[in-house]
C-alpha cells in the first residue's frame, strides 16, 4: 500500500514557504522604489521653517545591503491651502560610495534662489 500524501497540505506548505521567503524582499523593494518619488512616504528625519512659505524635509533612504544616503527636500507650501506643496529644490547624497558632499537645509535655499 501507498504511502498517500494529502496535495492540499503540500500546496499550502509551499505557499507559506515562498510568501515567507519572497515578503521580506518584497517589502524592501516597494519601500525602495516608493520613498524616492514620494518624500512624504517616510518620515523626515529634519524638518526645518526656511521662511514664509518654504519648508525644508531631510528623510534618509537605503538599506544595510543597497546604496543609502539621504536627500534634502525644499517645498513652497501654497498659502491658500496648506496641504498642498510643491518641490523646488532637492539635493541627494549618496553616503555609499563616499560622496564628499554634505547638504544642508542651507544648500536647497541657495539653490533654489539661484
Amino acid at each position: 500500500m501507498k504511502n498517500a500524501v494529502d496535495p492540499t497540505f503540500d500546496t499550502a506548505f509551499s505557499m507559506l514557504w515562498i510568501s515567507l521567503l519572497c515578503a521580506p524582499p518584497l517589502a524592501f523593494l516597494a519601500d525602495s522604489l516608493v520613498a524616492p518619488r514620494w518624500p512624504h512616504a517616510r518620515l523626515p528625519r529634519h524638518v526645518e521653517d526656511m521662511g514664509p512659505g518654504l519648508t525644508c524635509r531631510i528623510t534618509w533612504w537605503g538599506a544595510v545591503f543597497t546604496a543609502s544616503g539621504y536627500t534634502v527636500h525644499l517645498f513652497e507650501v501654497l498659502p491658500a491651502a496648506s496641504f498642498l506643496w510643491r518641490e523646488v529644490a532637492t539635493i541627494s547624497v549618496l553616503e555609499s560610495e563616499g560622496d564628499p558632499r554634505d547638504a544642508t537645509c542651507a544648500d536647497a535655499l541657495a539653490a533654489y534662489r539661484k
